[in-house]
């Protein structure tokens, strides 16, 4: 019978070499870039692209392309997706 101090602990024991501090600080600096991006781009989008935008200017093309692909209940995003660039929702936006 093996007593306490020989049993395996369940825990791993990780040992990383010093450096690796740097290895987390550009991870936390990566982290922080990308909110810093997205964030606003979204807030963006939530200016823009309104449900009643979207409504107007897609919701008759919206419905009936889902309607083709089996999904005619899904409702028309409030904030622009899918559009990821391709300037489909953004071309019916005035230049102001």
């Amino acid at each position: 019978m093996a007593d306490a101090s020989t049993s395996a602990s369940p825990y791993v024991k990780l040992t990383l070499p010093p450096e690796y501090v740097w290895v987390l600080c550009s991870v936390l600096l990566t982290v922080l870039v990308l909110l810093g991006m997205t964030v606003p781009a979204f807030r963006a989008r939530m200016r823009n692209f309104t449900t009643q935008f979207m409504t107007e200017n897609f919701g008759k093309m919206h419905f009936e392309e889902l309607e083709k692909a089996g999904l005619p209940e899904t409702p028309i995003s409030d904030v622009g997706h899918p559009d990821h660039g391709n300037g489909r929702y953004s071309e019916k936006l005035s230049y102001a």
